[in-house]
Formats: C-alpha cells, structure tokens, sequence
C-alpha cells in the first residue's frame, strides 16, 4: 500500500491497510499450506493446514480488536514462512537439486528483505532507503520461488500438482 496511498489515517488508507494486513495474513496461511504439502506426509499436512486455518482465523479477530501494526503480521507469517524454510532445507538436504535450492535461497532472502524492513536498514550511499532496499531484495527472492515453483511443477508427475 505504501508508495501508492500516501495516508492511512483516511478511511481509504485504512480499509486499504486493513486490506493489506489481511491479505499478509492469508499469504502466511498459504505458506504453511506449502511447506506442508512439500514436507508432511498428505494425511498430516491436512491436519496441519487446518491448525493453521484456526490461526489465521485468531489473527484476523487481533487485526481487527487488538493492533494493526505491521509487527502483528510478522508476528503471524515467520512462524509458517520458518516452517517453509525447515522443509524445503530438509528437501534439499535428501534431493540436493537446483529447483529446491532456488527455493531455499529465494525463501532465505525473503527473511532478509523483512529484517531489513522491521529493523529500517539503508544504503543511503547509494540512495537505497529501507523500503526500497526491503523491495529490492523481496523482489530477488520472489523471482528465486517463482523459479523454484516452475521446475517443481514442470518436474511433476501429471494430476500431482
């Protein structure tokens, strides 16, 4: 949202960050779905998918009576994003192939580009502001999953998407 809607104090700055805050939340969710589905055994991973849901669901409820700080978020997705990165680590340590190594650094950098959000690291030497900098390394880390993603379903047996 930011960049493009300069106030959240309006009531269209706040749906919108309402908006976004959620949409953070269902991503984290979704990222549980993944590393679960990548790392569990099929029985397992629906029970921990529906854990998840229940989480998703508490989350939403404190977005809307507790915070709608940005650490409220964090606070939701690293645990699931961590689980990712334990089983594509795990993955890659029993494949040792490029698509699941993509995976992992892309996923690696996205941790990255979050510290360097939270924590507001600039390279102002090169006229690199937090947000930009964060944007710049999520990108990177983006195109690494998207890459990671495209060989895992090229390499798929057919139906087993």
């Amino acid at each position: 949202m930011h960049g493009f809607f300069p106030s959240e104090t309006s009531r269209v700055g706040a749906a919108l960050w309402t908006a976004t805050m959620l949409a953070i939340g269902v991503t984290g969710w979704s990222t549980l779905g993944l590393a679960a589905a990548i790392g569990l055994d099929p029985r397992l991973a629906r029970v921990v998918i529906r854990v998840g849901l229940v989480e998703l669901a508490a989350y939403a409820v404190a977005l809307f009576a507790v915070t709608q700080a940005y650490w409220l978020a964090l606070a939701q997705y690293a645990p699931f994003g961590a689980f990712w990165l334990a089983m594509l680590a795990r993955e890659y340590a029993r494949r040792r192939d490029r698509a699941t190594l993509l995976g992992l650094v892309g996923l690696s950098l996205s941790f990255v580009a979050a510290a360097i959000q939270f924590f507001r690291i600039a390279l102002t030497s090169i006229r690199l502001d937090h947000n930009s900098l964060y944007h710049l390394v999520q990108m990177i880390g983006l195109a690494l999953l998207f890459a990671f993603a495209r060989a895992r379903l090229a390499s798929a047996p057919a139906g087993r998407t």
